[in-house]
């Protein structure tokens, strides 16, 4: 696609991200030049990438040859479907495009627009849009960047933290609770600006060493007895809300859980309803599949229920080699990224050898994948 673009681009820093936009649902153009018109056009803008978890765009107005020239500046991605319903807004407010314009980079985008409004009224507005840090640009045609995340399941020890994250790509790692480092090792996930999920245990040896705070097939259905179990959890993740103090806790910091491994538990479908439940219930509403006989229960479980469901497409195993990593990074996981785009590689955390390799050819992948947080590759919904 050839690229034109209609007014100059000014060198944009890297703290400061802008993101344009003009268009006011008011009959006159003169009132729509104003600061009153501009602003309102602005927050309808914001609106559509309001997460609720916090401001992800900043916003400044300016003008432009006496018209309206917002600027929004956004951490985020700008696909296909955000373009529309950028558009939308736009149109809604009788606004006419004019041109559209565009530069794309690796991991960012900048975005022209000029628009006409109220349509046909000789009255003008310029946009502009800049995305930083994100990995779904529009247009994406023929998917020109593959893109991998990795999941770091079930980490216990600072030392394996390190390993990993001398990776030096986005990581998102699943702690062990009730492990004498479990508090410290969240804690320093969520500083280096990583994803923390929570990995939960069922299986029999871990609930027997555990006595004061297990969840069985039989006391699933007591409340008490599950909120138990997961404050201790939870409260191992550094996360309280402090609002609502003796309520529930609520893990606002993170991203998911996986279950560790296989148990009787995730079998029997009233208690993963009653788990799943109470976990949704503290704003944990990503679950991660990670190849086990239990995910032909779980998967369509947590559909059900609402969860977004994330299906890796390489799982290493503790006991696995070097060697069986390289072949399958050549092999299933390229196929799946020329497939499909995009692959969820899944490690254990204890598996070293693995991390070694990576650390060795991480730095030639990069040339080709893009790495990105878990969280940002596409989850399956119900």
């Amino acid at each position: 696609m050839k690229k034109r673009i209609l007014f100059p681009v000014r060198k944009i820093h890297a703290v400061v991200f802008l993101v344009i936009l003009s268009v006011v649902s008011i009959a006159l153009p003169a009132v729509f030049a104003s600061n009153d018109g501009a602003q309102l056009l602005k927050d309808a803008i914001l609106q559509l990438w309001d997460d609720g978890k916090g401001d992800v765009c900043s916003s400044m107005i300016s003008s432009r040859k006496g018209y309206p020239f917002i600027s929004i500046a956004c951490e985020r991605d700008y696909s296909e479907k955000d373009r529309q319903k950028f558009l939308d807004v736009l149109f809604s407010y009788n606004a006419s495009l004019k041109n559209e314009d565009f530069e794309i980079k690796k991991k960012s985008g900048i975005y022209l627009y000029k628009v006409e409004y109220p349509s046909q009224s000789g009255s003008y507005a310029y946009i502009k849009l800049f995305f930083r840090n994100a990995y779904d640009l529009y247009p994406d045609m023929l998917k020109r960047n593959k893109k991998i995340s990795i999941f770091v399941k079930d980490l216990a020890t600072k030392e394996e933290l390190f390993l990993w994250q001398s990776l030096g790509v986005p990581i998102a790692y699943s702690v062990i609770p009730n492990n004498d480092q479990s508090r410290e090792i969240a804690e320093k996930i969520s500083n280096y600006n990583q994803e923390l999920w929570l990995s939960i245990d069922l299986s029999e040896g871990i609930q027997e060493s555990i006595i004061e705070n297990s969840l069985s097939e039989k006391n699933a259905g007591d409340p008490e007895v599950m909120n138990q179990y997961l404050n201790n959890l939870l409260g191992q993740l550094q996360y309280f809300d402090e609002k609502e103090e003796g309520k529930s806790l609520l893990a606002k910091n993170i991203s998911g859980f996986v279950f560790s491994q296989e148990a009787d538990y995730l079998q029997n479908i009233y208690a993963l309803r009653m788990l799943l439940e109470n976990v949704k219930s503290r704003q944990i509403n990503s679950i991660l599949m990670t190849g086990m006989e239990s995910d032909g229960v779980v998967k369509p479980t947590a559909l059900v229920m609402g969860y977004g469901v994330y299906n890796s497409t390489l799982i290493i195993q503790e006991n696995q080699s070097r060697k069986y990593l390289e072949s399958a990074i050549y092999g299933d996981l390229k196929k799946s990224l020329e497939n499909n785009g995009y692959a969820l590689l899944v490690l254990d955390a204890q598996n070293t050898g693995a991390a070694n390799y990576l650390k060795s050819v991480i730095r030639k992948m990069e040339k080709d994948y893009i790495f990105m947080p878990v969280s940002r590759f596409p989850s399956e919904k119900n």
